[in-house]
């Protein structure tokens, strides 16, 4: 460890301290749980000293030992590489058809005008030997490839989930508040726990930082409503940043209905008042009405702005209040489409799903395949969102071809794509490709989130080694 580093590290987390001598002495590890990494670490000096020697529980490289594995190696990588290459030698319209693809992701990369000719040349042929690589393994050429996928670089945003670049992620702002959490002692009664305000709220008219929950009523909630389960409150801010409905409460301030449900099934909302959590609570079934559907009666009929998902959220509410009601028939002031605004609006006026970062720099739609340099992008952006787009197509790929395996079997290359997809899966702690299509929309974007920053170093590493 570098000198004054340890000092440094241990002030920071002063519960590490035990761990230092020995690690010292032997050259072993250290154990740092990723909620205090991302609340004391994250974006540091420090930070900057550890990230190369950094490793996730689980993985066995860090960006330094996967550099040197690389440059150790480099005579075997290049073995493979002139093995793949010598298979095509003699079909030059190959090479040509790679030639095409690289092109092409050069004049959208040299359009979009981030980065100079040198590297979009180095970024356009990662891709296009990407291209080239599933090509060899599906017998088929890499421009037939990309017009099945067809790639998009871009500097300005569209609709639709995008996945992005940031520095602020429902997952560590998620962190930050379990941290918030297990600070509360069994006497405190005072004050608030704090997390950072979502974007959608904003989108209501909530203007500060930060939306604290006064701890008072988290108890009160917590000895209320024990049905509510724990995990709700261990997760409200990704909760609340990608509800189902967001409305106005009659009374004044908005209520959210998260996507999480009782053990009955009955739909959780959470309440906010003048800025604050004010309550949590369950809309119960009763003997005339399910709790969903007091819900949707309930959104159907407040007043001003309005959220739902996105469109299908928007259809069942419009679909569950009755035709008299929504054709204005009896006089009945109805909600209209155009008082709602949904998830895509969002990600136009704020470039990303959940939290409104302070460095956003790229996203990734898999609805397009699009990549969208921002104006903060760096050198890691476009290598970041790539990693997501390599995913996308690794798995549709994998999905589209699993039925002709089952029936005809499985070529030598198809056979690899289907290794490679279920290594991925099992990195992911994933079962099947049918788990992974399945995902609710937090966990998906977690893991694409953690693919994107793993496969952008690694990316790195192989160019600048290169």
């Amino acid at each position: 460890m570098q000198s004054g580093v340890a000092d440094k590290l241990t002030e920071a987390l002063p519960d590490i301290a035990e761990q230092l001598p020995a690690a010292l002495v032997s050259g072993g590890e250290i154990q740092i749980p990723i909620a205090d990494y991302l609340s004391h670490i994250a974006n540091t000096e420090i930070d900057t000293s550890l990230a190369d020697h950094l490793r996730v529980e689980g993985e066995d490289y860090t960006r330094a030992t996967a550099k040197d594995y690389i440059e150790s190696h480099a005579e075997e990588l290049k073995n493979h590489v002139d093995k793949a290459v010598a298979e095509h030698q003699v079909d030059d319209a190959f090479k040509t058809s790679v030639d095409s693809v690289k092109s092409i992701i050069k004049d959208q990369l040299d359009t979009a005008s981030h980065f100079d000719s040198s590297v979009n040349d180095a970024y356009a042929s990662l891709v296009a030997h990407f291209f080239a690589v599933h090509a060899q393994k599906l017998d088929t050429t890499p421009e037939a490839l990309y017009q099945q996928y067809p790639l998009k670089v871009d500097s300005q945003l569209s609709g639709g989930q995008v996945f992005n670049q940031t520095e602020k992620t429902a997952v560590n702002v998620t962190a930050r508040w379990q941290k918030a959490l297990k600070s509360i002692t069994a006497t405190n009664t005072e004050g608030s726990v704090h997390f950072d305000m979502p974007s959608i709220l904003k989108e209501f008219g909530e203007s500060g930082k930060t939306l604290p929950f006064p701890i008072k009523v988290l108890r009160q909630v917590f000895n209320k409503h024990k049905d509510i389960p724990k995990d709700v409150i261990a997760n409200l801010p990704s909760l609340i940043a990608n509800p189902l409905y967001v409305y106005a409460h009659k009374d004044g301030g908005i209520n959210i209905a998260i996507e999480a449900v009782t053990a009955q099934g009955e739909p959780i909302v959470v309440g906010v008042r003048e800025g604050r959590i004010r309550t949590i609570t369950p809309l119960h079934h009763s003997e005339s009405s399910q709790g969903n559907n007091r819900l949707l009666t309930v959104f159907s009929q407040s007043k001003g702005l309005a959220y739902a998902r996105n469109e299908k959220a928007f259809t069942e509410a419009k679909a569950f209040v009755p035709v008299t009601g929504w054709d204005n028939s009896n006089g009945h002031k109805v909600r209209t489409r155009k008082s709602i605004i949904t998830n895509d609006d969002l990600v136009k006026k704020y470039g990303e799903n959940f939290y409104q970062g302070t460095n956003n720099r790229g996203t990734f739609s898999p609805s397009t395949n699009t990549i969208t340099l921002l104006k903060n992008a760096d050198l890691s952006t476009f290598l970041h969102e790539t990693g997501h787009f390599f995913l996308e197509v690794q798995f549709d790929i994998a999905a589209r071809m699993t039925q002709e395996v089952e029936a005809l079997g499985a070529t030598p290359g198809q056979q690899a794509i289907l290794d490679d997809t279920q290594a991925l899966l099992n990195w992911f702690g994933v079962d099947s490709l049918d788990t992974w299509f399945n995902f609710k929309p937090l966990f998906f974007v977690f893991c694409q989130n953690k693919w994107g920053s793993l496969i952008g170093s690694i990316l790195q590493i192989a160019i600048y080694t290169k």
